[in-house]
């Protein structure tokens, strides 16, 4: 069973749990009686937890982030130069 809304006219939203086979039949409002009409909302997708808005800084997301791989690049270079540095290699 699932959660749908409907509109009625005289009443307003309700929202109303059927299965989803009885999507498209008719259906009554409990209030005044009139038919109702389905109301389409957009459906809810469940982001995994690196792609929350606001969560940038974590996982997936920031290891394709362009300005993260430049400057990980850029701390790559001065290691490996630090490194060179300190045992006489190139």
């Amino acid at each position: 069973m699932a959660l749908y809304v409907y509109r009625c006219a005289q009443c307003g939203d309700v929202e109303m749990r059927h299965p989803f086979s009885a999507v498209n039949d008719e259906h009554i409002c409990p209030a005044c009686g009139q038919v109702l009409r389905r109301v389409l909302t957009p459906t809810h997708h469940r982001w995994p937890s690196q792609f929350f808005p606001g969560n940038e800084e974590s996982g997936q997301r920031q290891l394709l982030d362009p300005e993260f791989q430049a400057r990980k690049r850029d701390e790559f270079d001065q290691r490996k130069a630090e490194h060179a540095r300190r045992t006489g290699g190139e």
